[in-house]
């Protein structure tokens, strides 16, 4: 068992485990069971039962950070390779023969729309007409 003195004019005694680690550690069991509420916006501690508070001391510079090796989820457009652009060209046109797409000029709309083959034209949502009665 050993004593801790937070400076809120009482001790707080508890069984710590003692551990190498470069900051010292309090766990939630010890908070729940003294009454202490730690306040991260105002960086201090807050014994629920005597309404004292205790301003942190900051004495660290420690930065936390996460070294990565793969690429971004997100990452800005760019352009292919032309040898890869080549390939990638080829697959899609591969893709949309086997799917059955084609195009075709849509008077309606004034413009091309793709379709398929056995199916419906694909539009956009919304209304496509002309009227000329405006």
């Amino acid at each position: 068992m050993l004593t801790l003195d937070l400076g809120l004019r009482r001790p707080y005694t508890w069984k710590f485990t003692v551990a190498q680690v470069q900051q010292p550690i309090i766990d939630a069991d010890f908070l729940q069971y003294h009454g202490l509420l730690v306040d991260l916006r105002n960086r201090r501690i807050i014994d629920d039962y005597t309404k004292l508070q205790q301003l942190a001391q900051i004495s660290t510079n420690n930065f936390q950070s996460i070294t990565t090796l793969e690429r971004p989820y997100a990452e800005r457009p760019r352009r292919l390779a032309p040898d890869i652009f080549k390939v990638a060209r080829e697959e899609f046109q591969l893709l949309i023969q086997m799917l059955g797409f084609r195009n075709s000029y849509k008077e309606d709309i004034q413009a091309t729309a793709a379709e398929m083959v056995y199916g419906t034209p694909l539009r956009l949502p919304g209304e496509f007409f002309i009227d000329n009665e405006i």
